[in-house]
């Protein structure tokens, strides 16, 4: 039996690193080379790990808000969470907090695939968040 929940994260993390490539902040990063395979299926999986120590932030005063803040995460080869930060604000300060807090619980992050070149290595993760109308 497939458990809906896992694959609908799944498919959101997927979801997630395809926007990587197609959003202009990331073509825009042209002197970086696009991810490998390897790249895509580590930042899967550290979505899939991630994602479920996200909390909805409440933006106070706003309406109902869908934003994208991306995160640089640096990452040692033994999954340790080294260093975050704001790599592209969503323009909401509570959300890209929540994108920041997100990483931070869910450290340690999974261990670097031997595929992964180095002992860290840094890649910038989409966050999307919805949050309710007040």
């Amino acid at each position: 039996m497939i458990d809906r929940r896992s694959s609908l994260l799944s498919l959101t993390a997927a979801a997630a690193i395809l926007l990587v490539a197609a959003h202009p902040y990331a073509q825009s990063q042209s002197s970086n080379p696009p991810l490998t395979p390897n790249e895509k299926d580590y930042l899967l999986k550290v979505l899939t790990h991630s994602m479920p120590f996200g909390r909805h932030p409440a933006v106070d005063g706003a309406p109902a808000v869908e934003a994208l803040v991306f995160v640089q995460i640096v990452v040692t080869r033994d999954g340790r969470l080294i260093d975050s930060r704001v790599a592209l604000s969503s323009g909401h300060a509570a959300i890209d907090a929540a994108g920041l807090d997100m990483f931070r619980r869910a450290a340690p992050l999974p261990p670097l695939p031997a595929a992964i070149a180095g002992e860290i290595a840094t890649f910038v993760v989409p966050v999307q968040f919805k949050t309710q109308g007040r």
